[in-house]
């Protein structure tokens, strides 16, 4: 599991392939059962992301954009950061806007 934060190397990879992504957006993660609706356990997108595997056995990237986590605490950062790298998608970029 390759975590990106940034494209450093993306000059050295080959160019010449087509790449399956797919794309998450708003995914709103809360480990605190006091967030307010709509949230997200990570359980939750921990299934999500193994469901994108099996409609997309090819997929080799997961880009994860706009609010990561409900409340941008802590907890849930790291709850999803778990997610991510337990994840069998093989890289992972989190864009939270």
């Amino acid at each position: 599991m390759t975590y990106v934060t940034h494209a450093e190397g993306a000059a050295e990879r080959d160019t010449d392939r087509t790449v399956c992504l797919a794309h998450v957006t708003d995914l709103h993660v809360s480990v605190n059962r006091a967030a307010r609706a709509p949230s997200v356990a990570p359980q939750i997108l921990a299934s999500e992301f193994e469901a994108i595997r099996e409609c997309a056995p090819d997929v080799e990237l997961v880009v994860a954009t706009g609010d990561i986590t409900e409340m941008g605490d802590l907890d849930s950062l790291r709850a999803v950061h778990r997610v991510f790298q337990r994840s069998s998608i093989p890289e992972v970029l989190a864009l939270p806007g």
